[in-house]
């Protein structure tokens, strides 16, 4: 059983959203115990090692190492594993689970500012000579998530990538230009560590006729942009 849920978003000063991303699995173990169990069992989990690793497409692989410990469930000699007045015996185990998590999308590693966890024992049962461990383990993690706007420019009619158009990123009430860069080879471009909001975009080319869109960026946004030969250009194509 696992849950996964977004919580609040953060805008941060470099152009990235501050996300947190949480997710619960359940994990299963045993103790081995060298004497027969007694009713006074008391069963407790800790978190030895929580190791993570950033998968393609955002996708974060987060492996972590249990360690069990079975002890009296109070001071008195009749609730210990010791008998005829022996010292009494901590038992311990070790569980090794791994789980996924689906992140919006992350530059790298660096972009993963914590992964805190909470771990919790749910059940256990007590047989001769061994315990059956239930319990859960919630992960919190804590990531920077670009802002960014991306797009490609086609020519109509043949739906060629269009090299070197100029795409200029407006403001929607002064129309300032705010951003601009130009179109590659394959006709995409990209503003990678952009504001979020509502802009204008405008794509124009030499002997094409220019286009603005608008541009929603609450994370992410693709403006695509199919532009037209001017007239005069059409004219001498023929």
């Amino acid at each position: 059983m696992y849950v996964i849920c977004r919580e609040d978003e953060t805008l941060t000063d470099s152009g990235a959203v501050r996300q947190k991303a949480l997710k619960e699995i359940n994990w299963y173990g045993s103790v081995t115990a060298g004497l027969p169990v007694t009713s006074g069992l008391q069963v407790y989990a800790r978190v030895e090692s929580l190791a993570h690793r950033l998968l393609e497409n955002g996708v974060l692989q987060v492996n972590a190492v249990i360690k069990l410990f079975a002890v009296p469930g109070s001071g008195k000699k009749n609730g210990c594993f010791g008998q005829n007045g022996q010292p009494a015996v901590c038992f311990t185990g070790r569980v090794d689970t791994s789980t996924f998590i689906k992140l919006r999308p992350v530059k790298g590693p660096q972009d993963i500012l914590s992964i805190r966890h909470r771990i919790k024992v749910e059940k256990t049962t007590a047989r001769p000579g061994r315990i059956s461990v239930i319990g859960s383990l919630k992960i919190e993690v804590e990531y920077l998530s670009p802002v960014s706007l991306n797009g490609r420019v086609t020519v109509f009619a043949t739906g060629q990538p269009l090299k070197d158009a100029a795409i200029k990123v407006l403001d929607m009430n002064e129309e300032r230009v705010l951003h601009e860069t130009a179109t590659g080879a394959d006709g995409t471009y990209i503003f990678e560590g952009i504001e979020t909001g509502t802009f204008l975009v405008h794509a124009e080319a030499e002997g094409f006729e220019p286009q603005e869109q608008i541009a929603v960026i609450m994370l992410q946004d693709t403006v695509n942009f199919v532009l037209h030969r001017r007239a005069s250009e059409q004219k001498d194509a023929v």
